[in-house]
């Protein structure tokens, strides 16, 4: 997959899609073919409810965070109210 060329939207997807399915060596891999992401709350509280520490430090490694400022953007973008966790 060319996780470069992805959309902003798309990346964030393929990044939750990540965090609940993979290994965290996976996770890590993955996350830095994406590159730089704008959101990645949703995919960092997957893996904190759902996936264990391990998979929340491969992510935090990386660079995701709980950063998710209520603009018409990010609602428009990713549906997020930045509360949705």
């Amino acid at each position: 997959m060319d996780y470069e060329h992805l959309s902003p939207a798309d990346k964030a997807k393929e990044l939750e899609r990540t965090a609940a399915n993979c290994s965290p060596e996976e996770i890590a891999r993955i996350y830095a073919r994406l590159g730089e992401l704008e959101y990645s709350s949703r995919a960092l509280g997957i893996a904190c409810r759902f996936r264990g520490v391990d998979c929340v430090r491969a992510l935090v490694g990386r660079g995701a965070n709980f950063f998710a400022p209520l603009t018409n953007y990010m609602v428009q973008t990713y549906g997020s109210y930045g509360d949705d966790l």
